[in-house]
This record gives C-alpha cells, structure tokens and sequence, in this order.
C-alpha cells in the first residue's frame, strides 16, 4: 500500500480514538435529529437572551407591511400578485317571513372562482401596535372583493329565487368579474404572543405560541353591507331589506371563521415525514398538520432545538470532532416578570408601543470520556436588561434601532461548558487540513524530529487538543483590544498531543500544555459578524512525554508557542460568519448593524451582549459602495535564526512590511485596512496604509497567502467582499543534495527540499 494512503488511513483511526465523545445517535439529517420529546426542562435558562422590537421596528413594518406581506405568502403559495383567496363555506339561514336562503350552495370552488373571497394583502393600509396583555395589533381598510356568491332564496317561502351576491367597491351598477373591483373593509387583529401553560402540551409548556383568539378578528360589517349586492340587480327594495342583513351576517361571520382558520392553520406545525415520529411526542400527523388529542395543533416553534452530531456539524473546519449534545435556543419563558406576577418572560411585553420577549436557551451534553467533566452549573434569575425595555440606545444616529437583542455571559460560559463536557473541543488536525503541518517545518525548529521518520523525510504530523477545563468568555466595551476587547476568550491547561507519522503508524512525540487568551472585537459586514482580534496569548507553555527527542522540553515549549497560536488562528479563521439578518431573508427583509450596533451592556450583576440593528428591504446587490482593495509586499524579512529552536527569539522573527491601498482613497475618505494569514483570523482595522507583520504562523517555512479588505472608516457596508490576495515563499533552507556513484558509470543525484 503506497505510504501516502497508509498515513492517511492511519489519520481516519487515529481520530476515531483521539476524538472520544459520546458518539453519534442514529441517522443523520445534517448532523442535526430531532427531539420528539423536547429538550429537557430542567436544563433550560430563562433569559438566556432576549429580544426587542422598537416602537420604529414596528413603524417600519407597519409601512412596508403590503411588500413584505405580498412576499412572505406567495414564498408559501398562499397568495398570487399579493392577494390571497379564502373559500367561502355553504350556510343557510332564515330571514323571517318565510324568507330563507342558502348561500354558496355545493360550497366553493376555486377554478372557477366560485364563493370564492380575494383580500389584496400587498394594497392594504395597516396600522401595527401592541397591546395588553401580549398582543400584536393590525388594524386598516384591507381591500376584499367577491365576484361569484351564488344563492339560492325562498321568498315567502314559496317563491324561488336564484341570484349571485357580490362584494365590490363600484357599487350595485358593477356586475362584470372582470371589471369589479376591491372594497376597503377595516378589519381589526389581535394576535397574541403568549406563554403555552397547558399541562396537555407538554412538549410546549413554557415555550412561547402564537395564535389568533377566537374573536380576533373583526371586520366592519357596515362596509360589507354597503358592498353587497346582487347581480343580476332584479331584488326589490323590500327583499333586499330582508336578505342583505342577514346574509350579510352569515357571510361576515364564515369569512372571519376562515381567515382566523387560516391564520391559525399557517402558526401550526406541519408534520415531518422525513423524521419517525413525524411530530412531537403527544400529538400525531392529521392532513399533514401535528394535532394533539384534545383537537388543538401543535403550535410552531419560535426558535430551534435538536441533537446535535457534533462530527457532521463541524467537519468542514473542525474534523476528527466526535459527541452530541441535546440544545434549545427559542422565545419561551414562565418565570413571573416582576412588572406583572400573572405574566412571563416568554409573554411578550408591550412596553412602550413595542414588544421584549425573553428566550430560553439550553445545553445538555452526551458526556465525553476525552476531558475532565465540569460542573454544568444552571444559570437562574437572569434579568433582560432595561435597554431591550426601551426604544433606542445612547449614541445611536439615523434611523431606528428597529431590532434589538441581548446575550446573556452567564448563559454563553454555561453553553460553552456543556459544549466542553461534550468532547466538542478535543479537536484532532493533521497536515491534511493545515498543509505547513509536517515533520519536515517542524524540524526545523526541533531537529531531532526528523530522526524519528523514514529516512528522515518529511512526513505527516497530527495534533490532538485536549482540553481540561471549559472555555470562559467575558464580554467589554471593546475600547481597548488587550485591555478590554468586546470577547476575552480563555481556555486554560489546553493539552496538545503531537504525533509524527513513523513507521506506518502515528507515534505520540510530545505533550505541550497551554492557557490561551484570545481577546478579540467584533466586526459587522454584509456577510455578517466576524471576530477581529490581532494577537492570540499563549501562556504557562508545559512539556512532557518528549522522551523521543533530545531537546530542552522548556525551550521546546517556548519555541512551539508559535506554531500553536498559528495553528489557533487557522482554527478561529474557519469559524463560520453569523449572520444574525439571514432568517429574514425569506421575508424580504435585510438586517443592517451600524457602527456602534454592538455593545456590552449591563443589569445587575450580568453582563449581555447587546446587538442593535435597523431593517431594509431587499433589493437587487449592488456593489456601488464596496471599495477595491489592492496590496503588495514591499520587503521580507526571514533571519534564519528566527526558524531555529536555540535562536529563535522576538527579534529574529520573519516579518513583511506591507503596502496596502484602496479606491475609494481619495483624500475626502479615511480608509481603514484588515488582513489575514492564510486561512487565520482577520486582524482589527488600522488606517495605516503601510505596516509590519510579524504574525507566529510566519514562522512556518513555506508558502503563505495574504489577503487585505479596505472599507471607509464607520461605513461597514463599503467593506470589500473580494480581498486582495498574493502569495509569497518563506524558505531559508536550501535543498539537499547527494551523489552516489552508479554502478554502470555517472552518478546518481538525489535531491529533496522541505519547502
């Protein structure tokens, strides 16, 4: 077997023992399952986060409701150019006298648009608001037609009449299908965002519902009066008289039946039939809708939970991760606000003519043999903060805030030592996945590496993260990156295995344990939120289980520091972008965080992330704004001893000096600059136009990728999606040659060159 496939192999089952969480359970449906019973009580956090929408968030919708509503129902098929079509039900009924009706007789039928109700949602003029104790209001001339209301009368009693009721707004004379048109009719909602506490749903209890009460919606009967009509016109005054009431009430009283119907069917959630069960346990699949037995839906869930295969969710940056972890992150809450005993977090609050809804959040791990477990403390009494209360922040310019959201710290380290206790973090790499990775760059610094591999070539190198206590974020202002960063990440006593591919097998060569100190801001972009940090602190180096090799283990540690905070940095750099504006995509909405969006705040004794955003509506992409980035390398500096474990030191280190530039750089702009290594970490924005970098991976001889964005200075959305990119070689050995004379004449010239 060539010796390529053998390590490589070799990687596959060193990782499966490395990476030693609980496992995987079942199939895969992306790496997330399902959680029939729903994720478990007692391991929810109330006020994990919470979430705010303004008095101008609800402006905002209010005066692009018609788009947005146009856009949302014709993604769901429900609606054709922005209206949307209820049937009207068959219903019969007595107008005195002898006088009877039956209306819609044999019940709708929508290809040929009989007893069939049009609302045009994209022309209707509503007004949003909140109101006690939890609702959304909607109030507004919604425009409503009906072109086909056959009905069948008895006049009398005996005399049989069969005419066609319309609802138009041009009145009796308007009996064209083609030429009626729509009548405003103000119909009034409410639509209550409320706490499920019905011990029946228990796989709901404490998450927060939407429903549309039994007499939310009103509609003005006056004005479908005035629009009703029959045609042809052949009804006198006096039969008019007695049937348009009545008929009007019968017609008022199905059509708000139907919509609320319809309404309440669209906040049900749909059966799955890609998952067994198909829905949640205590309810079962009805017409494609999850029903519980007393005849109620399942409500939809406002947020997400699942098992996670930790293996398949982090592959693309992350392989050799094994466990999963049950986890909840959704609006829900019944812990009693202490504004209003009878009311919980998950109830929305409508204070100030907005509306703050708490969420739960919560992590159960399946526990991992491969670290140290830690004690998954439950956070409790966390509070929203009195800014997610409010309607703007201090130091906010323009329009909005429209949004506004809050992370709790207490919740994230309580998330993060579950993801710990997972095994999540014992991550296995090699020179498959970060190509400086081998025994021949490293030997350059630890020579006697290369005394442990087949005829001293250069060979596969493999190293496992161990980490024995749980990461700690603590949140700051983010006015002082070292002092006081937006995020400090810290993982203390983080053990790394490092294995050299050796006779067909991965051989553990040394154990080097660490404290990191990752401190690092937070930066908005078209794509999302990014962290920006500069420097990753590596601290307290430790070396054991170096009995293959000759060197110091002390200046061993010293030496490899390097490589870790590069490799750590490769680590951080392939975390996905969040992108907090991209579950409103199929709304048609965008989610815009300003300069200043994203703050610490504070209540009481806890600490939150606070993000604050104003929403626009999508449009076609343009790149009008963006700037144009351009870099060259104007010098490099790579001092052989800076790759030499007995003389490395900070003043022999490789560095660039680096010239960088941008088109919108024309002297009424400042313009600010970020760049990164490879495939690390995008370092904070300077405005310096020419710098020094100096960063540990440079430290690893071979090639290397720079790539630099621009953007003008408090304008994140000029920033440039398509970096300026070039290459450049770091090699400061020279190959190895060797002659040996050939037994038929001439000589045999072996070379080979790590680089």
């Amino acid at each position: 077997m060539p010796r390529r496939m053998n390590h490589r192999l070799g990687f596959v089952g060193f990782l499966s023992l490395a990476a030693c969480a609980g496992g995987s359970p079942g199939a895969t449906c992306g790496g997330i399952h399902p959680l029939p019973a729903g994720f478990d009580p007692a391991a929810r956090v109330e006020n994990a986060a919470s979430a705010r929408l303004t008095d101008s968030g609800m402006a905002f919708l209010q005066a692009n409701l018609g788009v947005l509503a146009t856009k949302a129902l014709e993604g769901t098929g429900m609606a054709k150019n922005g209206v949307i079509e209820f049937p009207v039900p068959e219903a019969a009924g007595d107008a005195g006298l002898g006088n009877s009706y039956t209306l819609c007789p044999g019940g709708p039928d929508p290809a040929t648009g009989k007893c069939i109700a049009e609302i045009d949602v994209g022309h209707a003029k509503i007004k949003l608001g909140t109101a006690t104790p939890h609702n959304i209001t909607a109030s507004g001339p919604v425009p409503i037609r009906v072109r086909n209301l056959p009905v069948n009368i008895k006049a009398l009693g005996f005399i049989p009449i069969d005419t066609v009721a319309v609802i138009s707004g041009g009145g009796k004379g308007q009996c064209e299908a083609a030429e009626m048109t729509f009548k405003d009719v103000t119909v009034t909602a409410n639509i209550s965002i409320e706490v499920e506490r019905d011990p029946n749903h228990p796989t709901r209890v404490g998450y927060t519902k939407i429903r549309v009460p039994k007499d939310g919606i009103v509609v003005d009967k006056e004005a479908i009066l005035e629009a009703l009509h029959f045609c042809p016109d052949n009804l006198t005054s006096t039969v008019m008289g007695w049937f348009v009431p009545v008929m009007g009430d019968a017609l008022l009283s199905g059509f708000t039946d139907q919509i609320s119907a319809s309404l309440n069917e669209m906040l049900c959630q749909k059966a799955n039939p890609s998952y067994t069960p198909q829905c949640p346990n205590g309810s079962e699949a009805k017409d494609g809708v999850c029903m519980y037995q007393d005849g109620t839906c399942v409500p939809i869930f406002l947020g997400v939970d699942g098992n996670a295969d930790l293996g398949s969710l982090f592959a693309s940056f992350a392989p050799g991760v094994s466990g999963s972890l049950d986890f909840l992150f959704a609006a829900g809450g019944q812990g009693a606000r202490p504004d209003n005993a009878n009311m919980g977090w998950g109830d929305l609050n409508p204070v100030n003519a907005g509306g703050t809804l708490g969420l739960l959040g919560g992590v159960a791990p399946k526990p991992s043999d491969c670290v140290p477990l830690a004690d998954l403390k439950l956070p409790k009494n966390l509070p929203i903060p009195s800014e997610l209360l409010e309607n703007t922040i201090s130091g906010w310019t323009g329009e909005g805030p429209h949004f506004g959201a809050a992370l709790s710290e207490s919740f994230v380290n309580h998330a993060l030592a579950g993801v710990y206790n997972s095994g999540a973090l014992c991550i296995g790499i090699s020179t498959e996945q970060v190509n400086l990775l081998h025994t021949g760059i490293v030997s350059l610094l630890i020579p006697s590496i290369k005394f442990l591999t087949y005829q001293k070539r250069n060979q596969p190198l493999a190293v496992v993260v161990r980490p024995q206590k749980p990461p700690v974020v603590a949140f700051g202002t983010g006015s002082d990156l070292a002092a006081d960063p937006m995020v400090r990440l810290k993982l203390d006593q983080a053990i790394l295995d490092f294995y050299a591919w050796s006779s067909d097998r991965f051989v553990r060569i040394l154990s080097a344990q660490f404290d990191f100190d990752v401190p690092m801001n937070l930066d908005v972009g078209p794509d999302g939120i990014t962290p920006k940090l500069d420097k990753i602190n590596v601290a307290n180096p430790s070396v054991t289980n170096t009995g293959l090799l000759k060197e110091d283990p002390q200046k061993i540690g010293n030496a490899i520091s390097d490589v870790i905070t590069g490799m750590a940095g490769d680590f951080i750099g392939n975390m996905p972008t969040v992108n907090p504006g991209s579950a409103l995509g199929s709304f048609g909405l965008t989610l815009e965080i300003p300069a200043g969006g994203l703050r610490k705040v504070t209540s009481g004794q806890e600490d939150f992330l606070g993000v604050w955003a104003r929403m626009g509506i999508a449009t076609t992409p343009t790149t009008s704004l963006e700037t144009d980035t351009t870099v060259e390398i104007v010098e490099k500096v790579a001092p052989v001893e800076g790759f030499r474990l007995a003389t490395h030191d900070e003043a022999s280190k490789p560095r660039l000096r680096v010239r960088m530039g941008s088109s919108r750089d024309d002297g009424q702009r400042a313009i600010e600059y970020s760049y990164r290594l490879n495939r690390g970490f995008w370092h904070t924005w300077r405005r310096d136009k020419e710098i020094v970098i100096d960063d540990p991976i440079l430290i690893m001889q071979g090639r290397h990728e720079l790539s630099v964005v621009s953007r003008v200075v408090g304008e994140p959305m000029t920033v440039d999606r398509t970096p300026a990119r070039t290459s450049f070689v770091l090699d400061v050995d020279p190959p190895r040659v060797s002659l040996t004379p050939h037994a038929e004449g001439g000589f045999r010239v072996q070379a080979d060159d790590i680089v």
